[in-house]
């Protein structure tokens, strides 16, 4: 990977920065808001169909 990003031209992140971009050692209240907050979408309820998207609120 070092590799890889040298020949991109990108930087390596460092352990702390690589914690913060993956948020690793965070925790949530609920199962829910975890993947919200990590930028996932929600689980499908049983029996819809069709593409995924977050909710959005104005």
């Amino acid at each position: 990977m070092v590799r890889i990003a040298n020949a991109l031209g990108r930087e390596m992140a460092t352990g702390q920065e690589a914690k913060e971009i993956y948020k690793i050692g965070e925790w949530y209240s609920d199962t829910d808001k975890t993947p919200a907050r990590l930028g996932m979408v929600p689980d499908r309820p049983s029996g819809r169909r069709g593409s995924m998207l977050r909710d959005v609120k104005n």
